[in-house]
């Protein structure tokens, strides 16, 4: 839990390292489910019912989609009074290789709504372990377009703790005058809507899969529903029975986890001694001396300045642990802050919308955390069994961190958030940990901050047989984005009768016979020390322009995607840095500049910086700044066609880059030939740094206008939120 509105918290990321691994992933096509007026299923539950329809979102899939939604009693105990409507897709697995146990997929939180965000690209999320089966995502209570809505539009202008206190308060209350129960949005209702919903659709024992909170849902509809589950695998376990609010010694651990993989890297150790030596120590330096940093807003296309104190990079740095993509850049980012060099803390907030408006509380974001139902969930079955002073003893050894994610050590705004929005308690036994004969699949990431290890080893000594891997290289939420991880739960999936009880993890195969063997490849991430472009090597190269053959120097470190266009990939908390080369269709000198000009947008002026003279012959030279990138522009007629070579780089390492790259590529830019076939160089799957130059290579044109579709339809693939309260499991 989390109560300083206005820190800076990604709680999305979660899903971050998720999302930015289906880049990497093939194209599926997209397509809109298709929408029918389906049979009603009546179950044995008074007035539950389930009714397929149109999607409420476009979802992309190969796979055949229903969609629909299930009504169930808010309170099992009044069957007749008010009623929960949950919305849920079914893609279903090609019928020839079909198996009859499907996959559920439970999201985090609790708060994560499913269907209107991930649940447009479930099926390729999770395409490493769908194969042969359906896999059925749904909005929990209380989240996404489940109705009713238990948002709380009193707290959009809640700027201080104390307001958001009372506009809790006076939410509750409003819910309790609509006859809304908030202590029935709790994980053991949860657990009851999914075995309603798996009777309605027909399904036998199915296989339900859960990351971090969503395992809390999966391991008590192991416990209260056992015939209805085939098996459970638990991703990021937050696991029943802990007793205790771990948040800031589980960060601690985690930073220290970090510090240490630093250390046993010995370039990382050389490099960044801030690192391995004390990450408190930056905290500190930025809570005495706060950061002014420049960041590029892309909303108003102005770069404003942001300050960034030790707590708030104290959050930055949590949240953006989630992601194991992006582990690697992590002892970089916090050196070069120690430093006073912030090119990297400003690629880092760029993502953040530091200019959001006001919420529009007449607005609904159904794939919007909802932090009602977090507070709805957890104050009834977490705080409920927790004391302020259990908070202080938990907290107060870590004082440096203690205020990134609490006000200070001696408030007890969660407890009165509790008491004001009326959650109930629940009962004594949601407080034990779960027992269960049902096989059990654990998985954990290494560097998880928030769900550690040691709470799936916890989760899994209660199941009779169990499994639990740790990944080296992970963080939260694994199976996902790692591929072994996905081969271990294929694997278990398919034959979960090898599960051997409760392994470690020592850089062997330690994965209950699961996965081939694989984790034993699995290595502890290498951290990036330097930019490449500091060891920049130029190479001779050839590659196909537009139909003509050309021959220039690139760096050989870059990768080639086709189109002429090679990126150098340092990772999403880099900018993307590339050189481009294009043919184009003007005649004339000033006909090429106006051309290159469409490139960027309305208003963006290129300036002439006049004739750079090479052995290849005489190029325009025009250089432009858009959106925190620098652009240099060469413009030479050759054969009697002009052509365009681009420089992308970060502005600190335009000069050198200018130097090493561009020239040498304008000084050995040749046009051999013109319709001449020759042999591409291997052109990989673009990465996220990649798809921004893509739709410049014919080869990529189609993955582009998916991808295209696909952001414009789901949103920005990689979001990061300011000012949340909370933080996710």
């Amino acid at each position: 839990m989390h109560s300083t509105p206005r820190a800076i918290v990604p709680a999305m990321l979660v899903l971050l390292g998720l999302l930015v691994s289906l880049m990497a992933l093939p194209r599926v096509a997209g397509a809109e489910g298709p929408g029918f007026e389906g049979p009603v299923f009546e179950g044995p539950v008074l007035n539950r019912t389930v009714v397929e329809g149109t999607c409420v979102v476009k979802v992309f899939s190969d796979r055949n989609v229903r969609c629909g939604t299930i009504t169930v009693p808010l309170d099992r105990n009044l069957p007749t009074g008010m009623q929960v409507t949950l919305p849920y897709i079914v893609f279903e697995a090609p019928a020839a290789t079909r198996r009859s146990d499907p996959i559920v997929y439970i999201d985090g939180g609790p708060g994560g709504s499913t269907v209107a965000g991930l649940g447009k690209v479930a099926d390729l999320a999770f395409a490493g372990v769908i194969a042969d089966r359906d896999l059925i995502v749904f909005d929990q209570r209380g989240t996404g377009f489940a109705e009713p809505s238990i948002r709380c539009t009193e707290t959009a202008f809640a700027f201080n703790d104390n307001a958001f206190v009372d506009a809790m308060g006076a939410c509750g209350d409003r819910l309790v005058s609509e006859g809304i129960d908030v202590s029935k949005f709790a994980t053991d209702d949860v657990a009851a809507d999914l075995e309603d919903l798996r009777e309605a659709l027909g399904y036998g024992p199915w296989n339900l899969f859960g990351i971090s909170y969503g395992t809390t849902v999966a391991m008590a509809a192991a416990r209260d529903f056992p015939d209805g589950v085939r098996t459970v695998t638990l991703d990021s376990a937050y696991p029943q029975g802990l007793n205790t609010d771990d948040l800031v010694p589980n960060a601690s651990e985690a930073f220290d986890v970090l510090a240490d993989g630093c250390r046993r890297r010995s370039a990382c150790q050389r490099f960044f001694p801030q690192v391995a030596d004390g990450f408190v120590d930056v905290v500190t330096q930025l809570n005495d001396a706060p950061a002014i940093v420049p960041v590029f807003d892309f909303g108003t296309g102005e770069t404003v300045p942001f300050t960034v104190t030790g707590s708030d990079f104290v959050n930055l740095v949590f949240g953006l642990m989630y992601s194991a993509d992006l582990l690697t850049y992590l002892p970089r980012l916090i050196a070069e802050t120690s430093n006073g060099d912030y090119t990297m803390l400003s690629t880092a907030l760029g993502g953040i919308d530091s200019a959001s408006p006001t919420p529009d509380p007449e607005v609904i974001d159904r794939s919007a955390f909802v932090q009602e139902r977090y507070f709805a969930t957890e104050c009834n079955e977490r705080f409920a069994f927790l004391t302020r002073e259990d908070m202080v003893a938990k907290n107060s050894p870590y004082p440096e961190l203690w205020p990134s994610f609490y006000s200070t050590v001696d408030a007890d705004t969660t407890f009165r958030v509790c008491e004001a929005f009326g959650a109930g308690q629940a009962p004594d036994t949601e407080n034990d940990p779960v027992v269960s004969d049902v096989p059990a699949l654990v998985l954990a990431g290494t560097f998880d901050p928030v769900t550690p290890p040691s709470w799936g080893e916890f989760a899994g000594e209660g199941f009779t047989v169990s499994t639990v891997v740790e990944i080296p290289n992970g963080s939260h939420g694994v199976s996902p984005a790692n591929e072994c991880a996905a081969a271990v739960m294929t694997d278990f999936l398919n034959d979960p009768t090898k599960v051997a009880g409760l392994v470690g993890t020592g850089g062997t195969d330690d994965t209950g016979g699961f996965g081939a063997g694989c984790l034993a490849s699995e290595k502890a991430p290498k951290f990036q020390t330097t930019r490449q472009a500091s060891r920049v090597r130029m190479r001779n190269v050839r590659h196909n322009v537009d139909g003509f053959v050309v021959r220039t120097k690139a760096p050989g470190s870059w990768e080639y995607i086709g189109g002429g266009i090679r990126v150098r990939d340092n990772g999403p908390l880099d900018r993307n840095t590339a050189l481009v080369s294009f043919a184009l269709a003007a005649n004339t000198a000033r006909a090429a500049i106006r051309e290159a000009g469409t490139l960027f947008p309305d208003g963006v002026e290129l300036k002439d910086r006049g004739d750079i003279s090479t052995d290849s012959g005489t190029w325009r030279w025009l250089r432009v700044a858009d959106g925190g990138l620098s652009f240099d522009v060469a413009l030479s007629k050759r054969k009697g066609v002009w052509f365009a070579v681009v420089l992308v780089s970060e502005p600190d390492e335009a000069r050198r880059l200018r130097r090493v790259v561009f020239k040498p590529a304008l000084s050995r830019f040749i046009v051999a030939s013109e319709d001449v076939v020759i042999q591409q160089e291997t052109m990989p799957s673009p990465t996220s740094d990649q798809l921004s130059f893509v739709r410049g290579a014919d080869e990529a044109d189609e993955i582009a206008d998916f991808w295209a579709e696909l952001v414009d339809e789901v949103g920005p693939l990689v979001d990061l939120t300011v000012g949340t309260r909370v933080t996710t499991r």
